[in-house]
C-alpha cells in the first residue's frame, strides 16, 4: 500500500510502513545530553530521516521524464518545506531537503531513464538558536583550524631564524637539538 507524501509542492510516493515510521517519528524526537564546545548543553537534537520513493514516467517520451524528475529533486537540496502525508502537515516545522541519492534504473530500449529509486533525506529546519550556535561553532573552528604560518617568506635572503643552507632546510634547526 502507497501513501502520498509531499515536501512543499513536491509530491511523491512513499509506503504505508515509511508513513508510519514518519508519524512515529513526530512524536519521538532525540534529546543530547552532552555539552558543546562553550561548555553549554546540546539539548533536543533536530529531526532527520530518509523517504524512499520510485519516480516512474508513466508514457515513455511524454515530456516530463524520470531523469528530469531525479534532477529537479536534485535542484531543490538544501531548500526547506513543510512535509505532508495524505495532504496533512506532518511536523510543525520546516524540513530541509539534504541529499538525493539514486538507485534502481529502469531505461528503454533508447536508454531513456523510464524509473528511478530515490532516496531523500530531509532534516528539521533548526530553530535560530541552533543556527546562531552553529554559525559561532564554524567561526571559533575556522579561527582555530587555519594555521598562521609564523616563518618568514621566502625572498631570497637569509632567515636568521630558520636554518637556511642555499634554499634547503639544514639540520639540525635552531631550537631542535
Amino acid at each position: 500500500m502507497a501513501t502520498q507524501a509531499s515536501w512543499g509542492s513536491r509530491k511523491f510516493i512513499i509506503s504505508s510502513k515509511q508513513a508510519n515510521a514518519l508519524k512515529d517519528l513526530s512524536i519521538s524526537d532525540s534529546y543530547n545530553t552532552d555539552f558543546d564546545s562553550n561548555g553549554k548543553r546540546i539539548g533536543r537534537e533536530p529531526t532527520s530521516f530518509t523517504a524512499e520513493t520510485v519516480i516512474t514516467t508513466a508514457v515513455a517520451g511524454s515530456g516530463k521524464t524520470a531523469r528530469s524528475e531525479m534532477q529537479s529533486w536534485r535542484s531543490k537540496v538544501g531548500n526547506y518545506a513543510y512535509f505532508y502525508l495524505n495532504g496533512k502537515k506532518l511536523f510543525s516545522k520546516k524540513y530541509r531537503l539534504l541529499k538525493v541519492d539514486s538507485s534502481g534504473f529502469v531505461l528503454d530500449n533508447k536508454g531513456r531513464m523510464l524509473q528511478v529509486k530515490l532516496s531523500l533525506s530531509f532534516e528539521q529546519k533548526a530553530t535560530a538558536a541552533q543556527d546562531k550556535a552553529a554559525a559561532k561553532a564554524a567561526k571559533s573552528s575556522a579561527t582555530t583550524g587555519s594555521s598562521s604560518s609564523t616563518g618568514a617568506a621566502i625572498t631570497g635572503k637569509q632567515n636568521k631564524s630558520a636554518a637556511w643552507d642555499g634554499g634547503r632546510m639544514s639540520w639540525p634547526c635552531p631550537g631542535h637539538i
